[in-house]
């Protein structure tokens, strides 16, 4: 039995061409069957069983020949088409038979390698064939008559890229049809390999990061090769074609990509985590050194690296301490809002310091609000910082400003803290000048080393206040017996004298002048007798010549005619201060007093005072001597030197 072709021709403009077959042929043909012809060569993997025609199935020369073989006609041969929601299930029912094509009603027959040397199916010259000489035996086989000359047939490229006439590949492929001899193609073929696709993709967008490096690659590597490897035996042992390779080619080339993108994100992340290393050991420098906004300036732009947040904490203290609220608070909310997390107590503080900085909206420099600033009393704030001075609580007030009790962090030493607020007294170049002068004076005043002086450790100037950190001594100063309630032994008080005398004549030596001699800065320990002089050379800060609210800065009641008059202060001068203290804490009354500042002047240059012995019976008279002598208007009428004044002064008690 012969069977024949219609040639069917690409369509155009959806118009079919069909070329028939010669009237003999179609006369004797067995079957019709339909093929599409191109002009273009092709690799053909596939043999379709049926062809569409205008949505009309119409049998291929493979399906009527193996429907002829198994003597079925051609009108039973039933195809369904059952349309799912996804996929579409194809088969081919023959005889009860089914034929599952895949998609397309297309089978695979087994590629062939060496298709020219050993080919699979045997092929017969029909000049040959009509030699009466040779016969060839073709009953009850099935026939396939086409041109075989390359030159001339059309041909097609098998799987392996063999070319070979068109007639021959039909053959081949109704031949593995016949002989079950064909790779399966599933009918969920595609609906499986999009889903594939989708669950690798899935597995690399919930893939941890660190599964992207070196780890994650080779389980991906792993993945594919499995997959591969189950494609690979499908096809094998059951001859059917998994869709798995795309899927694998899918996750090795984007998993690939991730990786290659990972690693250069870990190279900038790297780079970054670098700069912000050293930014903030930047930060830290510059926060040991109490540049607390240069400090923050590089913290806050610092990735968190875990110890972030409590670098920036410390650096909130530091603000708070410094009482620089607003920047604490802004250093805090930056915790909060740039590295989202809650650290420590920063929700709190930052409540805390929301309150402070609208009670106290000039937070930056202390020296206009140093009082109000530091004498703050919240237990929940911290103790406030000046220098790298910790501030524990006020110990005393003086005409130019605060002593604090302090502590020196690097050695735990108790100290007291001297602050002075020149930013109050003077303004632009005058300010300038005189933190000059201050420096220069303290200095002078620290090269001091006498048992009756207090000892300077340092000096300094933060925030616009000037401060002295010096020795903390046990007592309390003498301007607690200045009243005639509260008046010390007359001995104890020549003692005290003595001892001041002995201070002011070690430091007129040193060419160091006090300048503000008074009960105040002479500190007294009543447990051991000991006497210690503060504040020296704190009043040649100020210009005599200025006033500071109506009065002269310093204590004008304990200056000499000298200092009133605006000339430069000597040694001279400090005696007539320890003469006016004196005559004060023997008696309970200044020598000099006015109710003015004029008369008050007009008093310690031009007036004698009242003699002590009818301020206060029981005065020798060598002390009333010896406080009048140092109490002479003229500085030639004194003593020579502060030494004389406190030999005077022992040989007087000794005298008793």
């Amino acid at each position: 039995k012969i069977l024949y072709r219609f040639a069917v021709a690409a369509p155009e403009s959806n118009i079919w061409k069909i070329r028939l077959p010669l009237k003999i042929f179609r006369e004797n043909a067995a079957r019709i069957a339909f093929t599409q012809t191109s002009t273009k060569q092709k690799r053909l993997l596939y043999a379709p069983l049926l062809t569409n025609i205008n949505q009309t199935l119409f049998p291929s020369p493979v399906l009527a020949t193996y429907a002829l073989v198994r003597g079925v006609p051609i009108k039973k041969v039933i195809a369904n088409n059952l349309e799912y929601i996804l996929i579409k299930l194809e088969y081919i029912l023959i005889k009860r038979t089914k034929i599952h094509t895949g998609p397309n009603y297309q089978i695979f027959p087994t590629p062939i390698k060496n298709w020219e040397e050993n080919p699979p199916i045997r092929i017969l010259s029909a000049a040959k064939f009509l030699d009466n000489s040779k016969r060839y035996k073709i009953q009850q086989k099935s026939v396939f008559i086409g041109v075989t000359d390359s030159s001339l047939a059309n041909t097609v490229k098998t799987a392996t890229g063999t070319v070979i006439p068109k007639v021959n590949w039909y053959a081949y492929a109704t031949q593995s049809l016949i002989n079950n001899d064909y790779v399966q193609k599933p009918y969920w073929f595609y609906a499986i390999q999009r889903a594939l696709i989708l669950i690798f993709a899935l597995y690399l967008l919930l893939t941890p990061k660190p599964l992207y490096g070196r780890i994650g690659y080779i389980i991906t590597l792993v993945i594919v090769i499995a997959t591969l490897n189950v494609e690979l035996i499908s096809l094998i042992s059951q001859k059917l074609w998994l869709p798995l390779l795309y899927p694998s080619i899918f996750l090795l080339l984007t998993h690939t990509l991730v990786r290659l993108s990972f690693k250069k994100s870990r190279q900038i992340e790297k780079a970054q985590g670098e700069i912000s290393q050293v930014r903030q050991e930047l930060g830290s420098y510059y926060q040991s050194q109490s540049n607390l906004n240069q400090a923050f300036n590089q913290l806050r732009l610092c990735s968190n690296d875990g110890y972030l947040p409590k670098v920036l904490y410390n650096l909130g203290l530091d603000f708070e301490r410094k009482r620089q609220f607003d920047k604490a608070l802004e250093v805090y909310e930056h915790i909060h809002s740039n590295l989202g997390i809650v650290y420590n107590d920063t929700e709190a503080r930052i409540e805390r310091l929301k309150s402070v900085t609208g009670a106290f909206p000039a937070t930056g420099p202390m020296g206009t609000a140093s009082t109000q600033i530091m004498l703050l009393t919240d237990t929940n704030m911290e103790k406030p910082i000046l220098g790298r001075y910790q501030l524990e609580r006020e110990i005393g007030r003086g005409a130019m400003g605060m002593v604090y009790l302090g502590k020196d962090p690097k050695i735990a030493r108790p100290v007291a803290i001297k602050t002075l607020a020149l930013g109050s007294e003077y303004e632009g170049k005058a300010l300038e000048e005189a933190e000059a002068r201050f420096l220069r004076e303290a200095e002078a005043v620290g090269r001091l080393n006498h048992p009756n002086i207090v000892t300077i450790y340092d000096v300094g100037e933060d925030q616009g206040v000037a401060y002295i950190a010096m020795d903390y001594v046990e007592g309390a100063s003498l301007d607690h017996h200045m009243s005639e309630k509260t008046l010390l032994k007359i001995k104890t008080v020549v003692e005290i004298g003595a001892q001041v005398a002995d201070a002011l004549a070690y430091a007129h030596k040193k060419k160091v002048i006090h300048r503000d001699v008074k009960p105040a800065n002479i500190i007294f320990n009543a447990k051991n007798n000991e006497v210690k002089v503060t504040d020296f050379g704190i009043a040649a800060l100020t210009d005599d010549s200025k006033t500071r609210t109506g009065t002269i800065l310093g204590s004008p009641s304990y200056m000499s005619p000298e200092q009133i008059s605006g000339k430069k202060a000597a040694g001279a001068s400090d005696q007539f201060s320890l003469g006016v203290t004196l005559y004060q804490l023997l008696t309970g009354h200044l020598p000099f007093d006015g109710d003015s500042m004029a008369n008050l002047m007009y008093q310690i240059t031009d007036q004698t005072h009242k003699p002590m012995r009818k301020m206060r019976r029981g005065i020798p008279p060598c002390i009333s001597r010896i406080v009048n002598k140092t109490l002479q208007k003229s500085p030639d009428n004194r003593f020579a030197n502060c030494e004389a004044v406190a030999e005077a002064l022992r040989k007087c008690i000794e005298s008793k």
